[in-house]
Parts: C-alpha cells; structure tokens; sequence
C-alpha cells in the first residue's frame, strides 16, 4: 500500500481519496461501531494514512453516507446518524491530518433528512483544515467546499436530465478510465487517450481531475495505469 502515494507523485497527482466505506457499508478501518469492517491489524485507512504522510501526499477519504448494511438506515433513521457521527469521529481522530471528505450516497434519501450542517460543524470542529465535497447532485450547500461532478463535466446534461451548474467554489470530476468503477476479475486495461483527453478538458474547464485507480486483490495498482498516466501532467 506504501506503492499507492508514491504512484501518486509519479503521476503528479497532489491527493488521494480513498474509499474508506463505500454503499455496502464495509468499514476499511478498525471501527468500534460495527463488526462489518477489516480488524485492528488490517486497518487500510491507517496504513494509508501513514504512506501519505511519508510520501507528502495529501490524504482525502471517500465516505458513502448510503449504508446498505447498517440495519438503522432502514429501521431508525435518527440511530443512524448517531452511528454516522461516531464513525466520522473515528476516522477524524486516529490518523493525524485528513486533507478532505469526499460524500456520497445523500442522493438516496431526501437531502434534509441527513441534518447535513452537523456533520459538517463535527468535521470542522475536529479536522478544521479539511476540505467538504458531497456528490449529492444539487448546488453545494453551506459548509462545503469543493463541488463535485461524476462522469461529466458541468455544462453537460446531469442526473435526470438537470444540470448543475458551477457554483463559484473550487470543483473537481471524478471519472473512471475504464468499463466500471471496479477491478475485474481479468485484469483492468486503464486508456492512456482517455486519461490525456479527460486531463486537458478538466484543465480546460479550471476543474481537478480524480481518476479512479481501483488496485488489484493484492493491493497492486494494475501495470496498465503505470503506462495510461506516465507523464500525464505534461499533457
């Protein structure tokens, strides 16, 4: 894992966002608020977060806010926020500086019923340099800072047919440069022109460009991206 930041340097990329608890609600740290994540000795986040700070790679963690596992999602709304808050406490606690929350899954709910301005007072309480950003699909809200488009750019048509326009806040697209999100089970084949041309129009457009490195089962980040974002930055 100590591969990831230094991939990272090499691409020119200045942060990584890694995907600490995606929809199925599997934690990638050891949290203490379910049995549903990796245990003590495998704390991914952790390992990360220190390769990060060796590295001097600013660290951004990927949280779904959607929790298909976390029975409260369902039975009792209210539970669950108070399981939300105290995993966010975990991850903003244990592993010195987080340079970013990236949110999701708010989609999946009416947007008032997340009582969005307390999670983000505890994430400005607890990491005040941390940036905010919710891939919620509607204008960014108060107490985020960075706006969030996925697989298009701000002027093209967005979820359902509207379009979000820019805010005047820093933005960034996050795109994947491949079939899916997801390592396959034959390999993943990252596309060099894609990359270039997803590059140039995010520059084009004053946009950060996130692109999606999903590693191999063994942790290894896939030979075709070495290839795909090798002297990307010249671009």
């Amino acid at each position: 894992m100590r591969e990831w930041p230094r991939f990272a340097r090499s691409v020119g990329a200045r942060y990584v966002t890694l995907t600490a608890k995606h929809h199925d609600g599997y934690a990638l740290w050891a949290t203490a608020t379910s049995d549903y994540g990796v245990a003590a000795g495998r704390d991914v986040v952790g390992t990360l977060a220190a390769a990060c700070s060796e590295s001097g790679v600013a660290l951004f963690l990927y949280y779904s806010l959607l929790d298909w596992h976390e029975p409260t999602y369902e039975s009792d709304f209210s539970r669950y926020l108070d399981f939300l808050e105290r995993q966010l406490q975990e991850l903003l606690t244990r592993y010195g500086p987080i340079a970013g929350l990236w949110f999701d899954g708010a989609w999946s709910r009416p947007m008032e019923d997340w009582h969005l301005e307390q999670t983000y007072a505890q994430i400005h309480a607890l990491q005040p340099e941390a940036l905010v950003g919710n891939n919620h699909h509607v204008i960014p809200l108060a107490g985020e800072d960075f706006q969030i488009y996925e697989g298009a750019f701000p002027e093209e048509v967005q979820y359902g047919g509207s379009i979000v326009p820019r805010a005047g806040m820093p933005a960034e697209i996050c795109a994947e440069l491949g079939p899916t999100w997801f390592y396959g089970n034959n390999g993943y084949a990252a596309e060099r022109e894609r990359a270039a041309s997803l590059l140039a129009a995010a520059a084009a457009r004053d946009l950060n460009l996130l692109l999606n490195v999903p590693p191999a089962p063994d942790g290894r980040i896939d030979p075709s991206y070495w290839g795909a974002l090798k002297d990307l930055r010249r671009v």
